[in-house]
């Protein structure tokens, strides 16, 4: 029955859920495959690969629930029949045995352990003992997630910020799959094997690690991922029973009005707070206001011609395609130095209903945030890629982060110490202000070597670490610094603007009238 429910229904969802399952058969067979195919008759290799799809097998059946309905069974389904929550929770653990999930996850390791099989020769057996703890893995992780945000994520307006929150960590994938490309176009085993050893300790990657690390003569570290692996697994069924229970005992938050819901547009997925309104206006604001549109397109445009003269001044390929991201994301934060200009006809409304400085401050930094955080994640990976190494990846991650933030600490405080002349809203982005003064110039070039300034630290430690790439902990030593800078300078720098923007907030509101 639980096999068949997909296939209920009209005819049309009845060919689309056949054409889902079919879809998903290919997918295991070939991720069963794959590595076979890449690997030849290295064992080892096709282990890396498979701890590679391992880890992108297990981190969806943790992540997908938190962005889709997964139609998975619930504890609160079953609370009205009379039975304990660990009852239930058993039952529903038992029950993901016969699903297409369960079985698809099934495939891809029976076709893997039919092609590593006689790889691996007598230490066949080890296959087993990893494929069983990934199926547990996989059930225990897709469930504990469905529990968990059951009892924590209630609501409309808590489940779309479920769906966001989702999203943003599906971004954590991205480098993955930038990584496996490289390494298949490359044939680069060593960066393949060197990243690997990385991550072997993370639970979605340490069952197949332990097998690799028992094939290639590590017995001791295999023992510690074996332990690893078994006690990811109690732990995620031990959240599962208590997310469960817990779930159990909640009645559901209030539904409200659907239709103001599907009205209120982005302010659904931000507080009812000062910072969180603001920031749901500045992101409405990029949507639909040309201006803001045309300065992200500058963006770019700035950091290709930046590259192409270093490129002509005969610096090398490899250190340009570490360039234009920081160059971009140093920019997109520091596009906001005169948001308040940009805003003119509605600051007044922050100044008259008495709004904090560091709200205002804060709220404002959120289309910067919203399109640099994924800038941030993907654009790393690619920029690895090109310059052929990914063992510096936490320094890259670092310098582009501190970049963003930078960026957005300096336009934080220029826009309220120095707002000058700005296109008013609903004019075309191209058309010049009417009016104009000297300071227009002095305070975009302030704030721009301010940021530059200020980040030469960050650079100057981040080549030392690049030169030094072999040092694994000063990579990582020099990343976490590199953020940690530039969320420190970030939050003085919301403090500092916030005090300015009280203190100033007459002088403000007057510019914005001359200028609009």
């Amino acid at each position: 029955m639980l096999l068949a429910a997909p296939f209920g229904g009209s005819n049309r969802a009845v060919l689309k859920n056949a054409l889902v399952v079919i879809f998903g058969v290919l997918v295991a067979v070939f991720l069963g495959i794959f590595p076979r195919l890449v690997a030849g008759e290295d064992a080892a290799l096709a282990l890396q690969y498979d701890a590679l799809i391992s880890f992108a097998v297990l981190s969806a059946a943790l992540l997908l629930p938190l962005f889709f309905d997964t139609a998975q069974l619930e504890a609160r389904q079953f609370a009205i029949y009379p039975y304990s929550p660990a009852q239930i929770t058993t039952g529903i653990l038992v029950t993901a045995l016969f699903s297409w999930r369960f079985l698809l996850v099934l495939l891809w390791l029976g076709t893997r352990f039919a092609t590593r099989a006689e790889l691996l020769g007598p230490g066949w057996p080890l296959l087993v003992l990893d494929s069983a703890l990934i199926l547990g893995a996989a059930i225990a992780f897709a469930h504990a997630a469905v529990a968990v945000q059951k009892w924590l994520l209630r609501g409309t307006a808590l489940t779309l910020l479920r769906r966001v929150l989702g999203i943003s960590l599906l971004l954590l994938l991205a480098p993955l799959g930038c990584f496996v490309l490289f390494t298949i176009v490359t044939k680069n085993d060593a960066q393949l094997l060197s990243a690997l050893n990385a991550s072997l300790w993370l639970p979605t990657v340490a069952p197949v690690g332990a097998t690799l690390m028992t094939v290639t003569g590590k017995a001791s570290f295999a023992a510690t991922l074996w332990i690893v692996s078994a006690a990811a697994l109690v732990v995620s069924v031990a959240v599962c029973y208590f997310a469960s229970a817990k779930s159990m005992v909640l009645s559901d938050a209030a539904p409200g009005d659907s239709r103001n819901i599907d009205t209120l547009g982005l302010f659904v997925y931000f507080s009812a707070k000062p910072a969180g309104v603001i920031a749901a206006r500045s992101l409405t604001y990029l949507r639909r206001d040309p201006r803001y549109r045309v300065s992200l397109l500058a963006i770019p445009a700035a950091a290709a011609l930046a590259v192409f003269a270093l490129w002509i001044a005969g610096v090398p390929p490899t250190v340009l395609s570490l360039l234009p991201l920081p160059i971009m994301l140093f920019l997109l934060g520091w596009a906001l130095h005169n948001d308040v200009a940009m805003d003119s006809t509605a600051i007044w409304l922050h100044i008259a209903s008495g709004i904090k400085g560091f709200d205002d401050r804060l709220g404002r930094l959120a289309p910067a945030a919203a399109v640099g955080i994924p800038m941030l994640f993907i654009g790393s990976s690619i920029s690895v890629i090109f310059y052929g190494n990914w063992l510096i990846l936490p320094v890259v991650f670092g310098l582009n982060c501190a970049a963003l933030l930078i960026g957005m600490a300096v336009s934080t405080v220029a826009s309220a110490l120095t707002p000058y002349p700005s296109t008013r809203p609903g004019e075309s982005p191209f058309l010049q202000p009417q009016f104009t003064e000297s300071g227009a110039l002095s305070a975009q070039l302030v704030s721009f070597l301010c940021g530059i300034f200020l980040a030469i630290p960050v650079i100057v430690f981040s080549i030392s670490a690049i030169l030094h790439e072999n040092e694994t902990a000063a990579l990582w030593l020099t990343a976490l610094a590199s953020v940690a800078f530039g969320a420190m300078l970030l939050f003085a720098c919301l403090k500092l603007g916030g005090w300015i923007f009280e203190r100033k907030g007459p002088e403000i509101l007057a510019a914005a009238e001359i200028y609009d």
